[in-house]
């Protein structure tokens, strides 16, 4: 099972010094990183991230950079100024490497119609996925039909811009809120 990665922002109470990192197994990055501290380390803010996140974060606040991934925020709140500029991050879509897998067909379905976007996660794929919201996505629907021309099945696939695959088969609500709409 892929583990999806987190952006992180680990410190100490009272400290404005934070890490900003990005993990896919927080509960065994912690212990690492408290090695090298004298003062005790907690998690005070983790988002679904890749790479590309946390290095925009590290260039964003380049300036408060005291060593290595770890920043002095002085008397500002990080996780407000982090949540601040992933709202600030510049719309651009980058897609993954690989095409998605295909998935296989209802046995009975005589016609598939296939529809492929490259966008951000809406406000309800966020929640759903466990993703922030603004989350480049590569996203496939795949519909398919009997004979008569009857739904059979509706799938969404998506891709985050890291690659991880997120699947789901909706219920039946969900998708007579969608063909009806």
């Amino acid at each position: 099972m892929t583990r999806i990665e987190r952006i992180y922002i680990i410190g100490s109470d009272g400290s404005p010094i934070v890490k900003i990192g990005r993990s896919s197994n927080l509960e065994r990055r912690l212990p690492t990183l408290q090695t090298g501290s004298h003062l005790p380390l907690h998690v005070l803010w983790t988002c679904a991230g890749d790479s590309s996140l946390e290095s925009y974060l590290h260039r964003y606040f380049a300036a408060r950079c005291t060593q290595g991934e770890w920043f002095d925020f002085g008397s500002e709140d990080p996780i407000h100024a982090v949540k601040t500029a992933i709202k600030a991050r510049p719309s651009v879509i980058q897609l993954p490497p690989a095409p998605l897998p295909e998935a296989p067909a209802p046995p009975d379905a005589i016609r598939m119609e296939e529809q492929i976007s490259a966008r951000f996660a809406t406000e309800e794929e966020a929640a759903r996925w466990s993703v922030p919201v603004r989350t480049a996505l590569l996203v496939i629907e795949r519909t398919y039909y009997d004979p008569e021309g009857a739904v059979l099945e509706f799938s969404t696939t998506a891709r985050l811009h890291g690659g991880y695959d997120l699947s789901f088969i909706p219920d039946d609500e969900w998708l007579n809120s969608q063909m009806f709409a």
